[in-house]
Formats: C-alpha cells, sequence, structure tokens
C-alpha cells in the first residue's frame, strides 16, 4: 500500500541552491541583472524609468568600505542582486534589490537580505565606535 501510496505522489520536489556572495558590480552577470532591474522597472512606471535620473549607486558605491554588492545565484545561473550603500552617514541604504521572475517565491531575496544585513550592522557598528 505505501508503495502505491508514494508513487501516486510522485518524486519528491528538489528546492533549488541558493547562492549568494559578495561580487564586484562591473562582473558580466551583475550588469545582466542590473540590465533587467532597469527594465522592469521602466515597463512599470509610466513615464518608464531613467536610472541617471535615480538616485544613484555608482560601482564605487558598491564597494567597500563605501558599500556592498551581492550576487544570489540559484542553481549556478544569476537570479537576483542587491546594494548595501553605506556612505558616509550612519543611515545604510539598500539598492538594486531584484530577484528574476522565474525564481520569485524560491527566498532569493530573502537569501540576499540575509547576506547584506549583518554587512550593514558590522559598518554601523565600525562608524560608531566611542572616540
Amino acid at each position: 500500500m505505501l508503495t502505491v501510496a508514494s508513487s501516486m505522489i510522485g518524486p519528491p520536489s528538489r528546492v533549488p541552491a541558493i547562492q549568494v556572495r559578495v561580487e564586484a558590480p562591473t562582473c558580466a552577470d551583475a550588469r545582466f541583472c542590473f540590465r533587467q532591474y532597469f527594465q522592469e522597472l521602466s515597463e512599470r512606471f509610466d513615464g518608464g524609468f531613467d536610472p541617471e535620473r535615480s538616485n544613484p549607486a555608482r560601482d564605487e558605491d558598491m564597494t567597500s568600505p563605501a558599500g556592498i554588492f551581492v550576487m544570489a545565484r540559484l542553481d549556478g545561473c544569476p537570479a537576483g542582486c542587491g546594494v548595501l550603500k553605506i556612505g558616509d552617514g550612519a543611515v545604510g541604504e539598500i539598492k538594486r534589490m531584484w530577484t528574476a521572475p522565474s525564481a520569485r517565491g524560491k527566498g532569493v531575496a530573502r537569501a540576499v537580505l540575509r547576506k547584506l544585513e549583518p554587512a550593514l550592522i558590522t559598518a554601523s557598528c565600525a562608524r560608531h565606535q566611542p572616540p
């Protein structure tokens, strides 16, 4: 009976492997994610979206010590990204948070935030050390 029931259910579903790493915002996969992100924003807004007119995140804003860029990969393929822009003050800003439509609902954005949050805490603590 158990054999019959398990064959009716089918094989167990495979959980996709999500890897999130700090990478250079200038790498080809990062540029691919940015293009997809900007295209999606352009389609959402009536007047389109011009990244040059928005609050920028230049390459140097996405690399240490000013910030970090993280790339999420799902089974080795670019699936999302996020940026922590630390800036001069005590406030960190998460920018360029994007997940590929095919990867949504699979925990990619959550994994990106889990990678960015400790970096923000570390940066904040470093900036607020007593003299």
